[in-house]
């Protein structure tokens, strides 16, 4: 069963961050494509340094929240210019 927050649903940890969150990733888009990266990667950055802030959690906590150790740990390691 997926897991959720009171957001909607919980993101997984092998789903990449999207630029499309600021805006169409077609041409079309008022945003230009340098900023999207620049935004994706942000957003990345950030999405690790709560990963690093987790994995000060106990396994038993990580558990709860559907998460291992070696998640965690692998996911915060990886630099933000990759998915």
């Amino acid at each position: 069963m997926p897991r959720s927050t009171p957001h909607g649903p919980a993101a997984s940890l092998d789903q990449p961050v999207r630029a499309s969150a600021v805006g169409p990733e077609e041409d079309s888009s008022p945003v230009p494509a340098p900023f999207r990266f620049i935004w994706m990667w942000m957003a990345r950055n950030s999405q690790r340094k709560a990963l690093r802030e987790l994995a000060s959690l106990s396994d038993h906590l990580l558990a709860d929240i559907g998460l291992s150790r070696q998640e965690v740990m692998r996911e915060a390691a990886k630099p933000y210019w990759r998915r």
